[in-house]
């Protein structure tokens, strides 16, 4: 590591400690940096001989959630379309999906390396915090087997059927894997890191207490004399939304999934529940991961799902009508392009051709579209080739009718 980019302070070769510098500067050429890979793997408060430097810590954890801050429109339509598509995914398969609101703020896998001491858990392609399945399906879990107040049989029956086998039971089972899918939750909208602390007292009691003695008693045993020591760590703060899916997992065998399907709504029902009361990731006990369901959530939800569905149709319509027209004739080509272009779409295809003839358009295909303006005529009962009425010149189908003839004619 001679190439060593000392000034900067990171553990990397010089062009890439250049680069590393720029996002730490929160260059404005680069607001969609990765937030997660910045803060797995660019820490930069090292020392100059590679120690880290205590008061770094909280700088660098504050230099994330800056990062954070500076995502701009397009990456949060990036990952509402994540959650679109992850939703799409899961109800393809039969399943559902929930989304809720944090009511505290958030924090997950604490307990990964990390030279703030604290690590955290980023989605390897968004870069934002998510929760990973696992986790979810091990948190129903535990709300099922000791939460839910179920009675044994009726534990181990939901056990069996949803979460499969289980290492380590106590009655023999045959191998199983559970009737449900679990995916990840992922945000819905945007997301919002902060700087939390914790000010723990009593570090050299968890560290050296079981060597105890008359001589390092000050300063090893418990008490309130201990003077605070601050360690910062990230959080997703609260007000975050995040999306929960459950699937059926199924076999084809007619019963297992006709079971596998009616598990989706209450494993989800119990999921929300889990949230509600004991939360998600590390510092529970302090209410820490408790989401909470809000209808704002859920209708934004719906409308994206609805809006991505509704690009889908208009982009089938659009190939379906650019395969049309491989096999159209000039004439009729030269029509549709001529409707493709109207700004309201609702507009109605005589009027466009009426007024395109009158303005000296189509002038090639002229007995073709006249042909096609007369028969949508005759099919909204407005080709009138006499007049009733004692003033024709008044009598406007009538008079377009006239026009059209002379088109045809000419």
């Amino acid at each position: 590591m001679k190439d060593c980019a000392v000034p900067a302070h990171f553990p990397l070769y010089s062009t890439s400690a250049a680069h590393a510098a720029q996002i730490n500067t929160l260059n404005p050429e680069l607001p969609r940096a990765n937030v997660g890979l910045w803060f797995t793997r660019f820490y930069d408060g090292f020392n100059t001989s590679w120690e880290i430097d205590p008061n770094s810590k909280g700088q660098f954890i504050k230099a994330t959630v800056a990062l954070s801050d500076r995502q701009d429109n397009t990456c949060v339509q990036q990952v509402r379309a994540f959650a679109v598509r992850q939703r799409v995914l899961c109800e393809a398969l039969g399943g559902q999906c929930m989304t809720l609101t944090t009511e505290a703020p958030l924090v997950t896998c604490t307990g990964l390396s990390h030279p703030v001491e604290n690590g955290f858990t980023f989605h390897p392609t968004l870069g934002l915090p998510y929760l990973p399945a696992a986790g979810v399906k091990g948190l129903l879990r535990a709300w099922t087997e000791v939460w839910a107040g179920l009675s044994d049989d009726d534990r181990r029956e939901r056990v069996a059927l949803w979460f499969g086998t289980a290492k380590g039971a106590e009655e023999p089972q045959e191998d199983a894997a559970g009737a449900l899918v679990f995916f990840d939750a992922v945000p819905a909208d945007r997301v919002t890191l902060e700087c939390d602390v914790l000010t723990p007292h009593m570090g050299d009691w968890y560290e050296r207490g079981d060597r105890l003695s008359a001589q390092n008693f000050a300063t090893v045993a418990p008490g309130d004399w201990h003077s605070p020591v601050p360690s910062p760590f990230l959080v997703l703060k609260k007000g975050a939304k995040l999306q929960f899916g459950i699937a059926p997992r199924l076999t084809g065998h007619a019963a297992h999934d006709a079971a596998a399907r009616a598990a989706v709504a209450p494993a989800l029902e119990a999921l929300k529940a889990a949230l509600e009361w004991i939360g998600a990731g590390a510092k529970t006990a302090a209410g820490y991961g408790r989401m909470g369901s809000r209808p704002e959530a859920q209708r934004q939800s719906d409308q994206d799902l609805a809006d991505h569905r509704h690009r889908l149709a208009e982009q089938a319509a659009a190939k379906a009508r650019a395969q049309a027209k491989q096999a159209m004739s000039p004439a009729d080509l030269a029509m549709a392009d001529l409707f493709d272009q109207r700004t309201d779409k609702n507009q109605d295809e005589r009027a466009v051709l009426f007024s395109a003839l009158k303005a000296g358009k189509l002038a090639e295909h002229r007995q073709e579209a006249a042909l096609r303006l007369k028969a949508l005529m005759q099919e909204q009962k407005r080709w009138k080739e006499k007049s009733e009425k004692k003033n024709p010149e008044k009598d406007q189908p009538h008079q377009d009718t006239l026009l059209v003839q002379k088109w045809l004619s000419a």
